[in-house]
């Protein structure tokens, strides 16, 4: 919260495009996701870190020089934030993640101690190993993590890697906190009612 108080432009500014989310800003969410507890691929090393990938529509109407706008979001965390955290079983997050695991795990005491300032680890690699490990985590997590659910909230940028041919935007992120709950039913719109918009 204290973040958010530094952050006041935070709460109204609208960025034009996602790829205008650069590293600290803020982003709401909402859908079905795959998340469980991590551990480093390395060694098995659980340091206390939760994991959440989206999960998108398959169907990606890709074209010779378009790109998709599907994103795909990959969310970091303490897993001492998580209320069932104890029902997930430390999984890997696939070959080729350690600096996601490790950069999460940077996270994790900072966090409890209320410090926000970004870990070290973002400027311990280039950007083409950063996404190599969160694209390789994400696909780990979402083909193999066990627990679906659909969940909401707030989360500020870590990461905004641009999408490519055949690959979606991929955003990682920490959130500020996460609800899981049942997914909404769209309704359906009465004629001659204007629907209203939400910001």
């Amino acid at each position: 919260m204290d973040h958010l108080n530094k952050q006041c432009w935070a709460r109204t500014w609208e960025p034009a495009a996602c790829a205008h989310l650069g590293r600290d800003a803020w982003l709401e969410f909402r859908g079905p996701f795959r998340y469980g507890a991590a551990v480093s691929d390395v060694g098995y090393d659980d340091r206390g870190v939760f994991v959440y990938a989206s999960l998108e529509e398959r169907h990606c109407p890709h074209r010779d020089g378009e790109f998709c706008p599907n994103i795909e979001l990959l969310l970091c965390g303490s897993k001492q934030h998580v209320r069932d955290h104890r029902d997930h079983p430390p999984t890997r997050m696939g070959s080729g993640s350690d600096w996601l695991h490790h950069m999460a795990a940077e996270l994790v005491q900072p966090e409890a101690e209320g410090d926000t300032t970004p870990p070290k680890a973002l400027a311990s690699a280039n950007l083409r190993d950063q996404e190599f490990a969160a694209r390789s985590a994400f696909s780990m997590i979402s083909h193999f993590y066990r627990t679906p659910g659909y969940l909401r909230g707030h989360a500020r940028v870590l990461c905004n890697f641009p999408p490519e041919r055949l690959r979606h935007r991929m955003i990682v992120a920490t959130p500020l906190y996460v609800e899981a709950g049942v997914q909404p039913v769209p309704s359906t719109r009465q004629a001659g009612v204007p629907e209203r918009r939400r910001r």
